[in-house]
């Protein structure tokens, strides 16, 4: 369980992460890696940001170095369901999401469009800051998702692209 908000040209996520248990370890999560090597859709990526698994982000780099990255028909590794988010070197944003409809993992993307995109169990909290608070950043309302959801909490991260 986490909060990722992407707002115009911002990343931000919580620090938490849930056990398989379902206890909440409050240390430093690191959910978004700032400038990885390899290839998503065929362009170096800014960001990438993952929320799930929390082995997400090391398989995510690991494909993404592999045989020409991560394309839309590439079969990630098999491992739990998860959804991020990145930016491409060309500025383009892309949601998206590893599912297994029990026989085939696949990645699933959509491009952002409208400037802002949230994930997580606090997403809905984070969305609803945006719509009253048009004018906040992405740490802002991830910080207003940590005050709504018990799964989102700790350091909050961010990073701004327009200093990459």
């Amino acid at each position: 369980m986490t909060t990722i908000v992407y707002k115009d040209g911002q990343i931000a996520a919580d620090g938490f992460s849930t056990n398989a248990d379902g206890s909440i370890a409050t240390r430093v999560a690191r959910k978004i890696e700032w400038k990885p090597d390899g290839l998503i859709l065929g362009e170096s990526c800014i960001f990438i940001a993952s929320c799930g698994d929390a082995s997400a982000p090391v398989d995510i780099k690991y494909q993404m170095k592999k045989d020409g990255g991560i394309t839309l028909e590439s079969t990630p590794l098999p491992m739990s369901d998860f959804s991020g988010i990145t930016m491409l070197e060309g500025g383009d944003v892309y949601a998206f999401t590893v599912v297994n409809n029990g026989t085939v993992w696949a990645y699933k993307f959509w491009q952002v469009f409208h400037g802002y995109y949230a994930m997580g169990s606090g997403s809905t909290a984070a969305l609803n800051y945006i719509n009253i608070k048009p004018r906040c950043t992405a740490k802002q309302a991830v910080a207003y998702a940590s005050k709504h959801d018990i799964y989102t909490g700790g350091v909050i991260t961010s990073h701004d692209t327009a200093a990459a």
